[in-house]
């Protein structure tokens, strides 16, 4: 591990960090970081923990998350991860973890929403792709950012609600790199073997997108559930009312933390209020062609532009 101290910003934290993360922004000033990551001891339980699963427990303002070969993530009080990692692991695999699931549970233990979509920027507004993995969130962003659009985050729409009722919900940046698979990827005509493996032995590919990447926070305006379905033709219709909470619990990002950081009440204002704020559609495509890409962001551009 590196004596250096490394600085990022990172859906609108300032982060020092002990350990290096290239797919994340740098910044050259840090004086008062929000976030500190650093090694350190980790235990293997919480104590008295309110919710426990397989891989991780949650006590409080505590999220312990254990991945098998790879490392102990704790993370205390929305401002300080630890990790320890195991013996003979890869840094690809500590940091994927790193910037999914344990910042995802630093996210919301500040109180953050955090949906399990993509974001692109489209005419200084912002529309996110959510859905459920292999749904085909990152390979539409991705081909919005071929069209010379850019995107705001890959897997993480981190949402901050506004003060004033009379403004609209932002959307952090994250960091600008993508994850695509093997066959995303040739779909999107780019050559899988010319892209690193986001850890090894997982075919999915790191797509850096430093070209196409916004770093400031854009209101979010839209925002598209994506489903495939066994018919012959897209399927675009707006959802209303309460189907629009539904969609939003269902797309939260490790909707499991929430029982356990004690956030439920508070994520469901949080998405009903964000139901009042913006559109939502379904843009459920074939399940068995990818011709539909260009129709699909079409539409996307007609709706934002009306």
């Amino acid at each position: 591990m590196s004596d250096r101290i490394f600085t990022y910003r990172c859906f609108g934290f300032d982060i020092t960090s002990e350990l290096e993360c290239p797919e994340l922004s740098p910044i050259d000033d840090c004086a008062q970081p929000q976030v500190t990551i650093r090694f350190g001891e980790v235990p293997t339980q919480l104590e008295d923990p309110e919710f426990c699963s397989p891989r991780f427990q949650i006590q409080d303002q505590q999220f312990l998350l254990s991945v098998d070969g790879v490392a102990r993530y704790l993370v205390k009080e929305g401002n300080e991860i630890i990790i320890a990692p195991e013996t003979d692991t890869d840094q690809d695999s500590i940091r994927l973890f790193l910037l999914g699931s344990v910042l995802g549970a630093l996210l919301q233990q500040n109180d953050l929403l955090v949906l399990h979509g993509s974001v692109v920027e489209i005419d200084g507004q912002c529309a996110a792709f959510v859905g459920h993995s292999g749904r085909g969130k990152s390979t539409l962003a991705a081909a919005f950012r071929q069209k010379g659009y850019r995107i705001l985050g890959d897997d993480l729409c981190v949402i901050k609600m506004p003060d004033d009722k009379t403004q609209l919900p932002t959307v952090y940046p994250g960091y600008p790199q993508a994850k695509l698979w093997h066959d995303s990827l040739e779909s999107l005509d780019m050559d899988p073997e010319s892209l690193a493996l986001i850890r090894p032995n997982v075919s999915k590919r790191k797509l850096p997108i430093h070209d196409a990447f916004c770093d400031s926070e854009r209101p979010l305006t839209h925002i598209f559930q994506l489903e495939p379905h066994n018919g012959t033709e897209l399927d675009f219709r707006k959802i209303n009312g309460v189907k629009i909470i539904e969609c939003l619990k269902t797309h939260t990002y490790r909707n499991q933390y929430l029982q356990g950081l004690k956030r439920e009440t508070k994520h469901f204002k949080q998405c009903a209020t964000l139901s009042q704020k913006v559109s939502v559609y379904h843009l459920n495509r074939p399940k068995s062609s990818n011709f539909f890409q260009q129709k699909m962001i079409k539409l996307v551009e007609a709706e934002l532009a009306r």
